[in-house]
């Protein structure tokens, strides 16, 4: 727990001496044609308000700097599009897919209310990025604009920011029902929510089958951070549950059953996960798919470095009767991650193959029965509690359906891409 309060003191040093510069660069961009559309920037302002309730910002500061932000970045976009005009943002703003409908309603925006259109455009996420850039294309004075975009930006940034603050006074009350770590769960719910159906809309990226992926990724979100929470309470739901399975194992004892266990738990240790890991990235280079690769390894190592972390984080000790002889720490299980991780990949691996459907159906009840088998092992041999392996699973579930989602978005974006090129070069 020392550790854990010395880590949250870094990051809040870290935040507290670079974190401003930072938002300011964020609000410089967020409104900028095409720039702002690659970073979720008004999310980021929002959370700053967030941090200035917890007292890692000084409120005010935070409105100056954002609202100065603001006010360049309107600027920036009004001169660019009194140098250029439409020229840019119609050459590059297909590659970061937006739309001539998004630039149209900025457009009627801006003829019907003139400079009122500024402020009232800066709090539409659609036209925020355009309008001033078409004040710009149709030679609005500078002196008006400079007077409309200092309104709208300073009152933009201040509420905001106050957004963020509220959220902050709510999440303080809300700690002390619900625990910090099931909040933080929520948060990170409702982030991961609010992207996905903002793709959804503005891109139509998704089907039924992402959809049962979030559905997934968002429970494991929860369990996780649930085990996380009664492992720093004294008393909790699983401490008394975690002793009991574990006497339980104790007074089941089989020297068979054992040898069992090690042999199956063998299946998610690290060198054979390595070994088999060799053949699978020697298979997708031979076959040049390099965004499945990217995408194994991407999903594999950041897993398994982030399962690292969190062990030294958390720093649990393995129960005492442990029949294997291990000296690290025990939460979350690495095993009971890599079960998640690693025959999760395989079996989407298997998903995207030409196999037939009997075969892929074999290996899916295979790699399924090991998922939950070699977390159960870990438990049986007393080298975890069993809180440990919820939590390692659940984990490595949670990290492997969050990259496929962001590896579909990826994938997706990419095919436009080629496509658009592929269109250019035949243009050419």
């Amino acid at each position: 727990m020392h550790f854990l309060q010395n880590l949250f003191e870094t990051i809040r040093h870290i935040l507290q001496n670079g974190g401003l510069g930072l938002l300011f660069l964020v609000a410089l961009v967020e409104s900028l044609p095409i720039l702002g559309a690659l970073i979720p920037g008004h999310t980021i302002i929002i959370f700053a308000g967030f941090l200035a309730r917890l007292g890692v910002f000084n409120l005010w500061v935070t409105m100056a700097v954002v609202s100065l932000g603001a006010i360049g970045s309107d600027m920036l976009g009004y001169h660019i599009g009194k140098k250029y005009g439409m020229t840019r943002l119609n050459k590059y703003g297909k590659y970061v897919f937006i739309k001539p409908e998004y630039i149209a309603k900025a457009k009627e925006m801006l003829d019907r209310h003139s400079g009122k259109a500024i402020i009232a455009g800066r709090f539409n996420p659609v036209t925020r990025a355009f309008v001033p850039l078409l004040a710009g294309v149709s030679n609005m004075p500078p002196k008006k604009f400079w007077i409309y975009n200092i309104i709208g930006g300073v009152s933009w940034s201040v509420a905001s920011i106050l957004l963020g603050y509220a959220f902050g006074a709510s999440y303080e009350l809300a700690a002390g029902y619900v625990g910090k770590f099931l909040l933080f769960a929520f948060i990170g719910a409702v982030l991961l929510i609010w992207a996905y159906y903002f793709l959804e809309h503005r891109e139509h990226l998704f089907d039924r089958r992402h959809l049962l992926t979030l559905c997934v990724n968002i429970p494991m979100l929860f369990i996780f951070f649930k085990m996380v929470e009664d492992v720093f309470m004294s008393e909790s739901f699983m401490s008394g549950i975690d002793v009991s399975v574990n006497l339980f194992m104790v007074n089941n004892f089989n020297p068979l059953l054992v040898k069992i266990a090690e042999g199956i738990s063998f299946m998610a240790d690290t060198k054979m996960v390595a070994v088999v890991s060799l053949f699978v990235v020697a298979y997708l280079l031979l076959k040049k798919k390099w965004q499945v690769l990217t995408f194994y390894i991407l999903t594999l190592g950041g897993g398994a470095g982030i399962g690292l972390a969190l062990k030294h984080v958390v720093a649990r000790i393995r129960p005492e009767n442990a029949l294997v002889s291990l000296s690290d720490f025990s939460f979350p299980s690495g095993h009971s991650i890599a079960a998640g991780i690693f025959f999760g990949c395989l079996a989407y691996l298997v998903y995207i193959s030409k196999w037939k459907k009997g075969a892929k159906n074999t290996v899916y009840s295979v790699l399924f029965a090991l998922m939950l088998l070699i977390p159960l092992t870990r438990v049986y041999l007393r080298v975890h509690w069993l809180s440990d392996v919820i939590a390692g699973l659940s984990f490595g579930l949670f990290w492997l359906t969050l990259c496929m989602l962001i590896f579909h978005v990826f994938s997706k974006r990419m095919q436009v891409l080629r496509a658009l090129k592929k269109d250019n070069t035949n243009l050419l």
